[in-house]
């Protein structure tokens, strides 16, 4: 099967959302991508924050999403794959919450082999210092779900065309 392009472009236009919460609304030195840049690209001290409470778990929502769309886009695999594809980032995303909320545990986890490697070298420091939050598992939740939903939709109504 072919790729579904649109599903792609739909979740990485979401990831750029999250990634713009990020951008504006959080101090840089609290997240991983931004202050681990070359350069200042953090416009938390310059703009009044753009996003609002709504900024404290809307990237959660936003990283589930995209995620799930890009899966499916890559794989555009039907409804049960997309179904598979839910459950596996649901798990995966909820999985590094809760990694927050035990974060001794999760992060005695992590293997060592992980240091030294972008972006895998910050995961024992994210669970150790990161915050569980059960508005952030909600929004994961409710983010895998209704992603869930639009693709069994558009499925749908792509097989009655």
């Amino acid at each position: 099967m072919a790729i579904n392009l649109r599903y792609i472009l739909i979740g990485m236009f979401l990831l750029s959302i999250g990634a713009f919460v990020y951008i504006i609304d959080r101090p840089p030195d609290q997240t991983y991508l931004i202050f681990s840049l070359p350069f200042q690209l953090s416009f938390y001290d310059i703009t009044p924050s753009f996003f609002g409470t709504i900024g404290n778990f809307l990237p959660h929502f936003l990283h589930v999403s995209a995620f799930i769309l890009v899966t499916a886009g890559l794989l555009n695999c039907g409804k049960k794959g997309y179904l598979v594809i839910c459950l596996f980032w649901l798990i995966i995303d909820a999985g590094f919450e809760l990694g927050q909320k035990y974060s001794n545990t999760a992060a005695s986890l992590v293997p060592g082999w992980f240091e030294g490697i972008f972006l895998l070298e910050n995961t024992k420091s994210y669970f150790l210092n990161g915050t569980y939050c059960h508005l952030d598992m909600a929004a994961i939740i409710t983010g895998s779900v209704s992603v869930y939903a639009f693709l069994f939709y558009n499925d749908n109504r792509r097989r009655t065309k």
